[in-house]
């Protein structure tokens, strides 16, 4: 309570807005401040889940080891030595200029991102 009545007067005393007008903007401001004790948000804790609206949406960057029968692939990780199975629709081809220097070019066309 006190944090909250701390940031109402601090709101009041601005002049630039009343505090009835700032209180959703405080709300939020509250709901996704980490807490010390609990290294989470309150939103995090609530909906247990962390914010994943900036996590990358792709795995990878993954090498094309085989091709099976319907439009399926085994991946290669480049990172590390696991394989992994996809279908074509669930790859996205990796952009030439994320590429990394130490492939060769005869491999470029191979280097997909899923």
């Amino acid at each position: 309570m006190s944090t909250l009545k701390g940031m109402l007067t601090a709101v009041e005393t601005s002049k630039e807005r009343s505090w009835q007008d700032a209180l959703p903007n405080v709300q939020l401001a509250l709901n996704c401040t980490i807490n010390r004790v609990t290294n989470s948000s309150p939103l995090e804790l609530f909906i247990e889940r962390n914010q994943i609206k900036l996590d990358p949406k792709y795995k990878g960057p993954f090498f094309v080891s085989q091709i099976l029968d319907g439009d399926r692939y085994v991946l290669k990780s480049l990172n590390c030595n696991r394989y992994f199975k996809y279908s074509h629709d669930r790859l996205r081809k990796m952009p030439t200029n994320e590429v990394p220097d130490d492939l060769s070019d005869e491999n470029e066309s191979a280097n997909i991102d899923s």
